[in-house]
């Protein structure tokens, strides 16, 4: 039975998985990884990896993160193992010639002895062809193996040195003569160069490399991979993406990686010079989950393992004239440099550089949330000219399901893609009860959209599906399309967030998980899901009847939103006829269609006409935009103050004056002789009353 030895320091922070045929080389690495804190569990070469995964569970416990460590011929068949457990760091020393190393999910530093030249030049073009990390080191790596511990997401490489024709004939000779010459790589080790020739560099100068030689494991005589684990060492590059140190960036082969909350790691494309559809800026490269979490099986129940292998570059972009359907290399948004985060989500959101494309000024955005399991992309379409250009977009996907591609499901709640589906999910096929992969839903569109798909193609067996809009973009317009995809260890929570993501749902919170770090102008300008539209009604109030309750409305119900608006007096006066609330807000709860606020009115005693204030909508942010017909109404008040009513002065005829002396014949005396007859005559009758 095989046998694992344990090197336990003092404080581990890691553990190594180190896969030993008991040379050397085996036991630098050990003592290099030990001496920096690192636990080491060695396992023979020719035992089974899963061995070290299971002692370094009994001694070290779940919790500190695995790698793997190997040198020499151990290194392809360590790499390959790892992967497959689902590790994504891996210190290498002496890969062999002709073997890649590095791989776009894993984390790699790649140490290679200063005496061997050609293992050198060849960890040098393997480390960057595998995102990999490269150091030349003497005798001891300890102090760079410490610094690439404390931030292995840093992508290093050392030069090789001074350079000279005849090494630079040597190196190539060596390259284009390994699969020739199987004896060459233990040959090199085994005898160091000479002294003269260590201190070399063959591509100080930019030494081209003939892409016959470089075109993975195949093309250097290894075997051809017989899985699809297997097929990752090997990537075949254009003729321009191998120029030597002079012609390719340290970043050539970058990505942006994000972490969600279910464990899902994913690999944004960042700064890819070469030319491929896979490789476009802004696709995903690969997806796989960090740590072990319960998967489902196709009996229904689940086991526990890391689902990986998600995309082979996902989400390409093209545009191209009206009625294109598939991803053209000629018209893909790639090579035009890298990414910077989005200041206000940093950590969750790129934002790629703008590229002229069919006229049109175009720009990507990735969002991946911390707290979410998916990832968005945006993409922007600006016409900066004073013509309307219409085009075809979409996109390239490769889902990394190769030919065991299944459809999960869909919106319309069958396994059949087509142009009104919202989403569509898939998955690669079991193999028994089991399957490795990410199960992934795709969303395309969300229910109502204004703008709709010109093609949707989803095919059982094919890995590539592709979708695609034609658009129209008047002068100074602005359009954006928007899509999604979701990652989860279960189909049934793939297709279940597709759902959410399509129907702009709210979260606990009130806010649309799908909309967060977009702005109200980017929101508005989405045209493939119906954000509702958000409007103001004019009315008309007494000013004796209290505040006016201004009331917005939006098209549709859904999540929480926030209006915020402007009043400017037109015929009333600030203060004096009315005030502003304090914000100016109103607030839609999450399924409301209206929201109220109230403007105080100042009840005032100043005779005065109906008078007006102007009310704008200046931004809405959650769920809705700004209407373009209804953001502007008038808030009249109606004034209720009457100017009093002056009554003329009472005029007299000279004989209506009562006399001064003696009877008088004038109508006045009369009436005041009448009513004086009337009086006696009460308080006689009121007398007599009072007798009886």
């Amino acid at each position: 039975m095989s046998k694992c030895v344990v090197r336990r320091p003092l404080a581990a922070t890691a553990v190594a998985i180190l896969s030993t045929d008991g040379g050397v080389d085996d036991a630098r690495l050990s003592d290099a990884l030990a001496a920096n804190g690192v636990a080491v569990v060695c396992v023979p070469s020719d035992a089974d990896f899963a061995l070290g995964m299971q002692v370094a569970d009994t001694e070290f416990g779940p919790l500190l993160p695995r790698m793997v460590a190997a040198s020499g011929s151990s290194v392809p068949q360590a790499q390959r193992a790892a992967r497959r457990a689902g590790l994504s760091s891996a210190v290498l020393l002496n890969a062999p010639l002709g073997r890649s190393v590095g791989h776009r999910s894993m984390e790699t530093m790649v140490f290679v002895d200063r005496a061997m030249l050609s293992t050198r030049v060849w960890g040098r073009l393997a480390s960057r062809l595998g995102n990999a990390s490269y150091r030349v080191v003497d005798a001891s790596f300890e102090a760079p193996l410490r610094s690439w511990l404390a931030n292995p997401q840093a992508v290093v490489r050392d030069p090789l040195g001074s350079t000279t024709a005849v090494a630079a004939l040597i190196a190539a000779v060596t390259l284009v003569a390994a699969p020739l010459l199987p004896m060459a790589a233990s040959a090199s080790a085994a005898a160091p160069a000479p002294a003269h020739a260590a201190q070399v560099d063959p591509f100080a100068n930019g030494v081209r490399v003939g892409t016959h030689q470089i075109k993975g494991e195949r093309a250097l005589g290894a075997r051809p991979a017989p899985s699809k684990d297997d097929s990752g060492d090997g990537k075949k590059v254009s003729p321009k993406a191998i120029q030597g140190d002079g012609s390719v960036s340290a970043t050539a082969t970058g990505s942006k990686k994000f972490i969600s909350a279910n464990h899902l790691k994913w690999f944004v494309n960042t700064n890819i010079t070469f030319a491929t559809t896979s490789s476009a800026t802004g696709a995903m490269s690969e997806a796989s989950f960090t740590q072990s979490i319960p998967v489902t099986t196709s009996a229904g129940g689940t086991v526990a393992a890391k689902p990986n292998d998600a995309f082979d570059g996902y989400n390409s972009l093209f545009v191209d004239v009206a009625g294109t359907t598939l991803a053209k290399t000629a018209n893909t948004y790639n090579q035009n440099g890298a990414a910077t985060d989005d200041p206000n989500c940093v950590n969750e959101q790129v934002i790629f550089p703008i590229k002229s494309m069919q006229g049109l000024d175009v720009s990507r955005m990735v969002y991946v949330p911390a707290d979410g399991d998916f990832a968005r992309w945006m993409n922007t379409f600006t016409n900066p000219t004073d013509t309307a250009i219409t085009v075809g977009v979409g996109t390239g996907n490769n889902v990394g399901s190769d030919n065991n591609t299944i459809i999960t499901g869909s919106s319309n709640a069958d396994t059949t893609a087509d142009l009104t589906d919202t989403w569509i999910g898939t998955m690669q096929n079991y193999s028994g009860t089991t399957s490795g992969d990410v199960r992934l839903a795709h969303v395309i569109q969300g229910p109502g959209a204004p703008v709709t798909p010109s093609a949707v193609h989803f095919v059982p067996g094919d890995d590539n599906p592709y979708w695609a809009w034609d658009i129209t973009v008047q002068p100074g317009e602005t359009v954006s399309l928007m899509n999604f995809a979701v990652g989860e260890p279960s189909k049934a929570a793939a297709n279940a967030g597709a759902g959410e993501l399509a129907a702009l749902t709210p979260s606990g919170d009130g806010t649309v998980p799908g909309l967060r770090c977009l702005t109200d102008a980017q929101v508005g300008s989405i045209r493939n899901f119906a954000v509702p539209d958000v409007s103001v009604a004019s009315l008309s109030v007494n000013e004796a009847a209290g505040p006016a309750m201004l009331t917005f409305s939006r098209t549709s119900s859904g999540a929480a939103a926030t209006v915020t608006f402007s009043l400017t007096a037109g015929s009333a006066t600030l203060g004096d006829d009315y005030s502003n609330p304090s914000p100016l807000t109103a607030t839609f709860a999450a399924g409301a269609t209206t929201a109220q606020v109230a403007i105080p009115i100042v009840n005032d005693t100043v005779v005065e006409g109906d008078e007006t204030v102007a009310v704008a909508i200046t931004g809405v942010s959650g769920y809705g935009q700004v209407s373009a017909s209804g953001a502007n109404a008038v808030l009249t008040i109606v004034s209720d103050d009457v100017a009093p009513t002056t009554m003329p002065p009472l005029t007299m005829p000279p004989d209506a004056l009562l006399p001064t002396t003696g009877g008088s014949s004038t109508p006045l005396g009369w009436i005041a002789a009448l009513f004086a007859a009337f009086g006696a005559a009460m308080i006689g009758a009121t007398r007599r009353r009072t007798t009886d």
